[in-house]
């Protein structure tokens, strides 16, 4: 039986269809517009028939506001390997770590949906395309944790190689 609360309590009016009109744009699939947004993320130069779907501010025009997204996007990917590759970080020193993450991120823009993949490749993208000046780097002995907690950040075990830089 139904709490008497609950019989009193108000319900929620159904809000009126919208009554902005269409543009006429043609609106784009949701899967094209991700898809878009990716690209435009991951390349760095976004697509004009995304920045006609994304709504300019008298503070930040559209690409600004899509710029956001990519800086923050990258910033988070670097960290991600900083944290996952200290030695290397160290060693290299934050402007050409920068710089090796960029070139690592554009070769290899991320697949999966968590972070704990991403960095599988460096270690290889070290070896076969070396920055200038960057010096020779071993791979140190796996560990067994990582710095991120939880299940789905745990090391999988794939050897030395994967995981470059780790103590």
């Amino acid at each position: 039986m139904c709490p008497s609360w609950r019989k009193s309590w108000p319900r929620p009016k159904l809000l009126a269809p919208s009554r902005r009109k269409c543009s006429g744009r043609p609106v784009p699939d949701l899967r094209e517009l991700q898809a878009a947004f990716w690209r435009s993320l991951t390349s760095g130069a976004p697509e004009a028939r995304l920045l006609g779907r994304i709504r300019a501010t008298p503070e930040l025009p559209a690409a600004e506001r899509l710029d956001i997204y990519a800086r923050m996007y990258r910033d988070r990917i670097v960290e991600a390997l900083r944290e996952d590759f200290p030695r290397v970080a160290a060693v290299v020193g934050e402007e050409r770590f920068q710089a090796l993450a960029g070139s690592y991120l554009a070769g290899h823009p991320s697949a999966h949906p968590s972070l704990r993949h991403f960095g599988r490749g460096l270690p290889a993208f070290i070896a076969t395309a070396p920055l200038p000046g960057l010096p020779a780097l071993r791979p140190t002995p796996s560990r067994s944790g990582s710095t991120r907690s939880g299940p789905c950040h745990q090391r999988t075990g794939e050897g030395s190689a994967s995981l470059w830089g780790l103590p």
